[in-house]
């Protein structure tokens, strides 16, 4: 269906109902006058009753042929019927049937598209929805067309400029002067519902503006009005601020129109509860109106936007362009509340989403630090963990090294090769065992370590004079972890004083790093 019919069917589709009633009920007597074709073969060929019964039902019910095969298995009463050829007979009878079927499916054809019409005209006044905007630009391409106007244009925005749409039509250009810089205010167009919502969006009032006929030569005051419209004047007030606390950029007005009969000047109509003026002499007058758009609640709680009428001007005849700009100017000024609570709104809505910025942010920088947190906790566990672990093989290994020192020689012994170490450690503690002369020097180092818990590979023994000093080395081809040097061998003398030394790490790592580049 065309838009023209969807726009019309609000007003016809119960006009046409009984009219199509009309034509079903009519279609009541062409079955009954068929009904004479069968008397006039039961006359002539004398059918049975009951075969005349059978076929007048099956043309109401509208059954298929295969439903008369039935008849030839029959065995109908045929005493007292002169038929003088079977087989013409039953040719008229197969005639029949075929008429009466034909003739009863044209009926159920012609009812089934009655009714898909009537559903899908009652559908489009039930169910308009929101988005005839693209209808509506379609309609007036169409119609543009024909009259050799261009299509609405679509601005920077994407918001279809209705403005240029209307001044081509009607044949209006916009009237500058050349000091003026100001252009004319973007005019939307389409949904009715979309406007209003971003009226209230910008917080803003909505200027509606509907043409009072497509026809522009016999309406001059749809031209005057849209001239005003689209005049510098009226750019100016619709870009100014409404007052002190709104921001920079921040409008007044915003401007929207529609085609005149248009399903959307038919919504705004009905939604606003208005009618069109009269224009004198049998003609009507354009409407122009301010609308605030209004935030209330439905009964399910959902809030949405509908359009409460301020002002509406008579355009009889239409306001010139300054008289354009000072009723609007006074309707800004006269309805400053409302500016206030639509301001208040943005506000509030922008400061939500701030907020609701602000707390998705922490919330992930609150998960990303438990994450880290919980990194460094299994790395400290997992420290931990190799630490006791290393502590517990240091423990097992001096119970050993404990168990595998050599008996300590007696003083009162008489074996001359006796060499008695005395032991100086940096936290002040002191040490002293005998050994014999032939002991090997890592024996002593694993004294240190069984002993004063001291780890072999990490300390220094080195003379009072600071001549010689030992370290743990241990010799691969000797077993039991001896190097092979004795004490006799170094020169240590039967008394002899040791300085414990730990060494550090960092030298111990520089010294490892050394020795791998080597």
């Amino acid at each position: 269906m065309s838009q023209k019919r969807v726009a019309r069917s609000s007003r016809t589709v119960t006009a046409m109902v009984p009219i199509f009633l009309f034509i079903y009920l009519s279609q009541l007597p062409c079955l009954v006058a068929s009904r004479p074709s069968v008397g006039a073969l039961s006359f002539a060929g004398k059918v049975p009753q009951s075969m005349r019964e059978r076929v007048h039902g099956e043309m109401f019910r509208g059954g298929g042929d295969s439903e008369y095969d039935e008849y030839d298995d029959e065995e109908e009463d045929m005493s007292g019927i002169s038929i003088q050829d079977d087989g013409k007979s039953s040719s008229v009878t197969n005639d029949l049937s075929r008429q009466v079927l034909g003739l009863s499916t044209k009926v159920i054809d012609i009812m089934t598209k009655i009714t898909q019409a009537l559903c899908r005209m009652w559908d489009a006044v039930i169910h308009p929805g929101d988005d005839v905007e693209d209808a509506v630009v379609n309609s007036v391409t169409k119609k543009s067309k024909k009259i050799g106007a261009k299509a609405p244009v679509k601005s920077d925005s994407g918001i279809v400029d209705f403005g240029t749409y209307l001044a081509k039509t009607y044949g209006v250009s916009s009237r500058t002067n050349e000091e003026d810089t100001a252009g004319p205010a973007l005019m939307m167009g389409g949904s009715l519902t979309y406007a209003i919502r971003t009226a209230r969006s910008q917080a803003r009032l909505l200027v509606m503006f509907i043409p009072a006929s497509t026809k522009s030569s016999k309406q001059k005051y749809d031209q005057a009005a849209i001239e005003s419209l689209r005049s510098s004047q009226t750019a100016r007030v619709v870009g100014k601020r409404p007052n002190k606390m709104a921001e920079k950029g921040t409008g007044s007005f915003l401007l929207w129109g529609a085609k005149s009969g248009s399903p959307e000047a038919i919504t705004a109509f009905k939604r606003l509860k208005i009618k069109r003026q009269g224009g004198g002499a049998g003609k009507s007058s354009p409407t122009l109106l301010v609308a605030y758009p209004a935030q209330v609640f439905d009964s399910s709680g959902q809030p949405k936007v509908v359009p409460r009428l301020l002002s509406r001007h008579h355009c009889n005849p239409p306001p010139s362009a300054e008289s354009m700009g000072a009723w609007l100017n006074a309707i800004r000024k006269r309805h400053g509340k409302q500016y206030v609570a639509m301001q208040h709104e943005l506000r509030e809505t922008r400061l939500f989403q701030e907020r609701h910025e602000g707390y998705k942010s922490s919330v992930e920088s609150d998960l990303q630090r438990e994450k880290e947190e919980k990194e460094k906790e299994l790395e400290r566990l997992a420290k931990e963990k190799a630490l006791e672990e290393e502590q517990k093989a240091l423990e097992e290994r001096r119970l050993e090294l404990q168990a595998s020192l050599p008996d300590e020689p007696t003083s009162n012994s008489k074996a001359s090769g006796i060499i008695t170490i005395a032991l100086r450690f940096s936290d002040g503690r002191t040490g002293q065992r005998r050994f014999l002369s032939d002991t090997d020097v890592n024996v002593v180092f694993n004294w240190v370590d069984c002993t004063y818990k001291m780890e072999r590979e990490k300390i220094v023994l080195s003379t009072m004079n600071g001549k010689n000093s030992f370290q743990y080395e241990e010799n691969p081809e000797e077993e039991d972890g001896v190097s092979g040097v004795t004490l006799k061998s170094v020169g240590l003398p039967r008394m002899t004083g040791l300085r414990v030394t730990e060494t550090k790490e960092e030298e111990g790592e520089g010294n490892d790093e050394s020795s791998n580049e080597e």
